[in-house]
């Protein structure tokens, strides 16, 4: 899981997540499903096979395919031919790393109470606190879009979650 901020830095354009959330979508359906996402930190992208999209407060959530990972982005030194592009203004900013995904779309019926975290003094207890505390984070899913584990970052701190047993 991604957790997009509403921190506007100064000096950059900024937009509400829940606007770059639509502006990404929309972007993403222009371009036969294929977008770029840029970030400053990516954590352990080995066999991640989904990213969601979040922010706190906000009801859309969005979920992709991820097709590719690597750093840095350089607008000055990106394929323009690649199938992989990100929307204006952000296409014009560098970063440390990007994740190439497909069919992003809009995911519902999301519940963090279902997943709990795995390590660190927080074990055993509900995603959901997670939320609470704002803490981003990054998450894997398999293809079908069932969540297999994820990390939590604050910092450089990575925490676990897995599925609740009921």
């Amino acid at each position: 899981m991604i957790r997009i901020g509403y921190a506007p830095r100064q000096g950059r354009v900024y937009f509400q997540p829940h606007t770059v959330m639509q502006e990404y979508l929309r972007f993403s359906k222009e371009h036969d499903n294929h977008v770029l996402w840029k970030c400053g930190i990516i954590g352990v992208m080995k066999n991640v096979e989904q990213v969601i999209l979040y922010a706190h407060d906000e009801d859309l959530m969005l979920i992709g395919e991820v097709t590719g990972f690597g750093s840095p982005y350089n607008p000055r030194t990106w394929d323009e031919g690649s199938f992989y592009q990100c929307p204006k203004p952000w296409s014009k900013e560098p970063a440390k790393y990007w994740i190439a995904l497909d069919n992003l779309r809009p995911l519902e019926g999301f519940n963090p109470d279902l997943y709990e975290l795995a390590a660190g003094k927080d074990k055993g207890k509900p995603l959901s606190l997670v939320f609470e505390r704002k803490v981003p984070m990054l998450t894997m899913a398999d293809a079908e879009g069932k969540r297999k584990s994820a990390t939590t970052s604050r910092r450089s701190g990575l925490t676990r979650i897995r599925l609740r047993e009921v």
